[in-house]
């Protein structure tokens, strides 16, 4: 059909939360030397518009609700063309787990730094 497949667009959601940490100092790598893992225990969707193969795409990602050991991130896709079309949107529920698998309070500093601003140069966003 021409589309990006509907499973994708998850993948670019983790792409974005990522660089979301990455972005205020603390990156993935720093969360599991710790012992810290961050699962996704629920996902949503919702496709607006078809993406095209080799489209460019941005997403703006906004971390919207922070437990003790859970957080939820918002998701908006769209062209950097048309920035006010969305293309998908969506959330993600995410656990934070040790090594073991099971659940575990977040340490207090990976918590700030989620809600910390951005510590390096903001990049385009493109994927």
């Amino acid at each position: 059909m021409g589309v990006i497949h509907h499973a994708v667009y998850l993948t670019y959601f983790e792409v974005a939360r990522v660089e979301y940490l990455r972005r205020r100092g603390t990156g993935y790598a720093a969360w599991t030397e710790r012992g810290v893992h961050l699962a996704v225990a629920e996902s949503h969707v919702r496709h607006k518009r078809p993406l095209r193969f080799d489209e460019s795409v941005a997403i703006d990602v906004t971390l919207t609700e922070l437990g003790r050991a859970s957080m939820t991130f918002t998701y908006r896709m769209f062209r950097p063309t048309a920035p006010s079309e969305t293309v998908a949107e969506g959330d993600t529920l995410l656990a934070t787990v040790g090594n073991d698998g099971a659940i575990r309070l977040m340490p207090d500093d990976l918590a700030r730094s989620l809600c910390g601003p951005e510590r390096s140069a903001k990049l385009d966003g493109q994927l």
